[in-house]
């Protein structure tokens, strides 16, 4: 008898999931590579992101930030003396006046701005015999030239060399800081008991009776009392033409 054989066979996948398998694997090829690149920018990204800075971009920060440093804390240099208010410009631009006592020994009396004292020296050496140094003008270039040393820190006008400037030229430097004050150096409450010593100097030096009115009275700046008086010193001697 005869005997027929027959071969079993593995179940063929419908078309449908054939299809579906083939499109599954085609993606995933597509796919592959696209992702690959997303991934390898995404490291790259995160390594230069996360990467440490280089010796040179600190030096450069360091460099900026000290800067920044500065002129945060840089001091602000003083503004000038002339109007400026006298309590305010004496701090740093100032000539101590030193005086002897009854017992022989010298004391501070007080401090006058730079520009009173070197005007005031001046004046005192050159100007005794010149008449009307309040009233004549000096050069206009010079006395700007003279308000721009006596206005400019940190020296404000100390070890000024006089050669080329008249007397004249120191006289109105000082009117003119004297006029540009703020405030009056003599109050007006103290100013006809302040002129009566120079209207009567006999049997005393200049300006000292006003010394004795400032360290009677109450109320009268220290300071501006000894501008006042060296001020009214140096020019009592020319009282009679300079109506100063």
């Amino acid at each position: 008898m005869a005997h027929s054989h027959s071969q079993a066979q593995a179940p063929q996948p419908s078309g449908s999931a054939q299809e579906a398998s083939t499109a599954t694997t085609s993606s995933a090829s597509i796919a592959t590579p696209a992702a690959a690149t997303s991934a390898s920018a995404l490291l790259n990204s995160s390594s230069t992101a996360h990467s440490p800075p280089s010796k040179r971009d600190l030096a450069s920060w360091w460099r900026q930030f000290k800067r920044s440093t500065k002129k945060d804390t840089a001091p602000q240099a003083p503004p000038g003396i002339f109007g400026i208010p006298l309590n305010v410009s004496i701090k740093y631009a100032n000539v101590a006046i030193s005086l002897t006592g009854d017992d022989g020994k010298s004391f501070i009396y007080g401090y006058v701005p730079i520009v009173v004292a070197k005007c005031g020296v001046f004046l005192k050496e050159k100007a005794t015999d010149v008449e009307g140094i309040f009233r004549l003008s000096g050069s206009a270039k010079r006395i700007k030239d003279l308000q721009e040393i006596f206005n400019s820190p940190d020296r404000f006008g100390k070890g000024l060399d006089w050669t080329g400037y008249t007397v004249h030229d120191a006289a109105n430097i000082l009117r003119r800081y004297l006029n540009q004050l703020p405030e009056p150096i003599v109050p007006l409450d103290f100013y006809e008991r302040f002129r009566e010593p120079l209207r009567h100097r006999q049997g005393r030096p200049d300006g000292e009776e006003a010394a004795i009115l400032v360290d009677k009275e109450h109320g009268f700046d220290r300071d501006a009392a000894v501008v006042a008086v060296s001020a009214a010193h140096q020019g009592a001697s020319r009282r009679s033409t300079d109506s100063c």
